[in-house]
């Protein structure tokens, strides 16, 4: 909610919680503390870009290419860091909230998997 420079009338934007949150991180990422700035600062093509594709109800199959193939770039990014990290840290497991990290990243990755080979997909 907020109001136009004009202060003549407010206005309110509707969205899912998630979409709420992907935007929300972009703009902390962006360096801004209040959504409603970074809105008002960033092209609505970017804004479109950046809420996943894959909450929206009927995303084309061109959009949701894209979106695996820039998910995909990151998480192998991601994954090689987490590596270093891991190869750095043997003792990573002998903390709780580490080894619930290790066990929420395990079922992702057997959920993707399964998913993968129900579309024919073979690793």
């Amino acid at each position: 909610m907020g109001r136009p420079p004009s202060g003549n009338k407010g206005f309110m934007i509707r969205m899912k919680p998630e979409t709420h949150a992907d935007l929300i991180r972009a703009a902390e990422k962006d360096g801004y503390q209040r959504l409603g700035e970074w809105l008002d600062n960033v092209p609505a093509e970017l804004v479109y870009k950046i809420a996943s594709p894959a909450r929206l109800k009927k995303p084309s199959p061109k959009m949701l290419n894209q979106a695996f193939l820039e998910y995909a770039t990151e998480v192998a990014r991601v994954l090689g860091e987490m590596r270093l990290i891991v190869e750095r840290n043997p003792m990573l497991d002998q903390d709780e909230a580490n080894r619930k990290a290790f066990q929420n990243l395990r079922h992702q990755y057997d959920g993707l998997i399964r998913r993968m080979e129900d579309f024919g997909i073979e690793q």
